[in-house]
């Protein structure tokens, strides 16, 4: 069995990311809010590409499998139909792996030679190209900003008039990509942000993007008849919420609340009680959000395919009103959410978890797009709006 160097850019993470990519085999890797390194998931299996249906939300298709759904649920998701599932740390998912399929042990040596080479020449490593790629990003960074300026103050008339109560105005960030992607998830799952956050790293085949994120949110987790989800808005820096004395502004608090009375009307159909706890601070690396956990016991003719229509996209993401807000941000937004803010998850053993894709990535021919939002409401100034979908990227950024 090959072995894999614990530290430096030689992980065992890193390593079985990028020979399963090297390898061209379809995978979803990914780690659980509040476990840790060493208690990751993967699963290997057959990629269909459709816009979501009952069977596959509902998890009838296999017995488990994960799913990476965009904004927009009509349009084609992402679907791993899993065939096969290891659990443990990457040591452990990398014997498993390297011993079920042989072929690997390949693909692993190769991938080891070059982050060997890698770390000996790391000082002297600078890629000739990064230059131009990184002209090229902070080009599309500047179209981004004044697209960003172009739709605020759109969102802002619409605020103002009071056509809407609230809305998300996201834009994308781009940089080139200088270190592997299983060298940025390794970097990913050792910052605090990871701590609290569904981790995940998705490869589905040559062809499509590769996704990662850190995302803090959950959409949905449904067992039997329990579900569980929660309300997270409002932004400010951790530095900040940490300080003695720390109280939610009003616009925070407001939006906060928006959110919790929208998910909790909107599950009022299919539940026969709802729980909700007091909002509190949750902490995700450079950020703070306020969080209130909800809890209900369903109907039994309630179903998760009905649940997902229902919550997304929640007003932490959108707006209200919901279906007003969502045909705006489609129109109006000039910057494409494909994948972000969608569903993103897996299901297992009759259980459904999914999360709100944010703190996200995708990464296409060595450039990475990161995608970041905050909710606007009427009284909201762009400088801060903008600066706070900064400090959100942080949390990838750090990684890469």
């Amino acid at each position: 069995m090959i072995e894999a160097k614990l530290t430096g850019l030689n992980s065992p993470v890193s390593l079985l990311i990028d020979a399963l990519i090297s390898a061209g085999i379809p995978f979803a890797l990914f780690k659980e809010p509040a476990q840790t390194r060493n208690e990751l998931q993967l699963m290997l299996g057959r990629i269909s590409c459709a816009p979501l249906t009952r069977a596959n939300v509902n998890h009838s298709s296999a017995p488990c499998g994960f799913i990476l759904a965009p904004f927009k649920l009509d349009e084609d998701a992402l679907c791993l139909e899993s065939s096969e599932y290891f659990c443990g740390s990457a040591t452990e998912l990398l014997s498993a792996l390297t011993a079920a399929h042989g072929e690997l042990n390949a693909a692993v040596k190769s991938v080891q030679q070059k982050q060997e080479l890698q770390t000996k020449s790391y000082a002297n490593a600078a890629d000739a190209s990064l230059p131009a790629q990184w002209a090229q990003c902070e080009a599309l960074n500047i179209v981004v900003r004044e697209r960003y300026h172009q739709a605020f103050a759109t969102f802002k008339e619409g605020l103002s008039s009071g056509r809407f109560v609230k809305l998300v105005l996201s834009h994308a960030f781009y940089q080139p990509m200088t270190k592997s992607a299983g060298q940025i998830f390794a970097s990913l799952l050792a910052l605090k942000a990871a701590v609290n956050s569904f981790c995940y790293l998705a490869f589905f085949g040559a062809g499509h993007d590769l996704h990662l994120a850190a995302t803090p949110e959950v959409l949905l987790k449904i067992k039997g008849r329990s579900l569980k989800t929660m309300s997270l808005a409002g932004t400010v820096q951790s530095a900040q919420a940490l300080k003695p004395g720390f109280a939610w502004d009003d616009k925070n608090v407001r939006e906060q609340a928006l959110v919790t009375d929208y998910i909790r009307e909107a599950l009022l159909p299919f539940a026969e009680s709802i729980k909700a706890s007091e909002p509190f601070t949750r902490t995700a690396g450079p950020v703070s959000h306020l969080c209130t956990e909800l809890e209900a016991h369903l109907k039994p003719e309630a179903d998760a395919a009905q649940l997902l229509k229902a919550l997304h996209p929640t007003p932490a993401v959108c707006g209200l009103p919901k279906a007003e807000a969502f045909d705006f941000i489609l129109q109006e937004e000039h910057s494409e959410r494909g994948y972000y803010a969608g569903p993103v998850g897996f299901y297992q053993e009759g259980a459904l978890e999914l999360f709100v894709n944010l703190r996200s990535l995708s990464i296409r021919d060595g450039m990475i797009k990161l995608q970041a939002g905050g909710g606007l409401l009427a009284q909201s100034e762009e400088a801060a709006e903008w600066q706070e979908t900064l400090h959100k990227l942080k949390t990838l950024q750090e990684a890469l």
